[in-house]
């Protein structure tokens, strides 16, 4: 019997990484240490703007570079997620939901903090060209967000199997992560006035797609090497040397290479060291409000700080992190619980649940 050439290719393409077997996926659910890391990532998003020049310390300038961790986290996280529910494919209408899920909010929130100011007379209004400057150049902190767009377009891709057969190759590994430091070093020091957006582009951040990536393929074992006896003990010794790497910066920025090798040798501690932290926790509660108050947190700082500015650093700290941290994560609340206004923190209807498991 003669066999079909397409069919055997396609047979071929199920084995190995490019499709995550039927068992492991119907088993995967709820990922309790991604979870908990995206709400420590979102408190840490709101710690390292509660540090505001002059407002500052030699403490609270080590706190600020520690928590530029962050960016890099929540990225990969983002891809984590997006090849962690769908790692064979590329689901049907997934760029138009995720547009609106994200897309649209951004766009509103960035409205919001232009125009706010200038109808409370903090400052004047902007030209056409200034207030789409500031949406194309990730504007008032939010700049995760136009390189999160990105990934979910080169996830697009997902769904054909040489793209998957390039992602899952180590090569990919390697060139990414050479590709993504040798973009940080250049275009965050000398050449910087050459492109000084280069932090909003796909390049600039590109191994965090292809790590997620590979994480999620891998997870289970993954997770089962993490939460091996004295695994956090072993891999303790990784957390000073991230962190005396972040502090050799002059000044902290997320998309500094020594902020991703401190990100990259910090990450496997904080997994395992999540890993035995128990069901039920506060991080979660966070954690599920995480983009809303990521999109709203600066807001009240930009309109309320004038109030408080004359306060000493620590007191200006505390106080900032209670306005940011307090208002963001009730504004959130009540915009989801209100009746047509969830869409405006990227709740649209309810998103796939997975089963809390693991």
């Amino acid at each position: 019997m003669q066999l079909n050439p397409y069919k055997e290719k396609r047979a071929v393409d199920q084995i190995g990484p490019l499709v995550v077997p039927a068992p492991v996926l119907a088993d995967r659910g709820w990922v309790k240490e991604m979870e908990l890391l995206r709400g420590m990532s979102c408190i840490g998003v709101v710690v390292g703007h509660s540090v505001v020049y002059p407002h500052t310390t030699g403490v609270l300038e080590v706190i600020n570079q520690f928590v530029t961790i962050v960016v890099p986290f929540f990225l990969f996280l983002s891809t984590f997620l997006a090849f962690y529910t769908n790692p064979n494919g590329t689901p049907r209408g997934y760029l138009k939901k995720h547009f609106c899920q994200v897309g649209v909010p951004y766009l509103l929130w960035a409205t919001i903090y232009t125009w706010l100011p200038v109808l409370t007379g903090i400052t004047q209004a902007p030209t056409f060209s200034e207030y789409l400057k500031k949406l194309t150049g990730g504007a008032f902190d939010l700049y995760f967000i136009p390189i999160v767009l990105q990934f979910y377009l080169v996830f697009a891709l997902n769904r054909f199997a040489w793209f998957r057969r390039l992602l899952y190759s180590p090569w990919a590994l390697i060139v990414s992560l050479g590709l993504m430091l040798s973009i940080q070093t250049l275009f965050s020091g000398p050449f910087r006035p050459v492109f000084p957006y280069f932090y909003l582009t796909f390049p600039a951040w590109c191994f965090y797609f292809v790590l997620g990536a590979w994480v999620a393929r891998w997870w289970e074992p993954i997770r089962e090497w993490l939460t091996r006896p004295w695994r956090s003990v072993q891999l303790a010794v990784l957390f000073p040397a991230g962190l005396w790497a972040i502090i050799q910066l002059p000044q902290a920025a997320s998309f500094q290479p020594l902020v991703q090798v401190a990100s990259l040798l910090m990450l496997p501690f904080l997994l395992t060291l999540i890993s035995r932290i128990p069901k039920g926790t506060w991080l979660e509660l966070v954690a599920r409000h995480s983009f809303g108050i990521y999109l709203i947190h600066r807001l009240p700082f930009n309109q309320f700080q004038h109030f408080y500015a004359t306060l000493e650093p620590y007191s200006f700290f505390l106080t900032s992190l209670v306005v940011q941290g307090g208002i963001g994560y009730g504004l959130t609340r009540i915009l989801h619980r209100l009746p047509g206004l969830g869409w405006t923190i990227g709740a649209w209807g309810r998103a796939k649940v997975l089963k809390r498991v693991g």
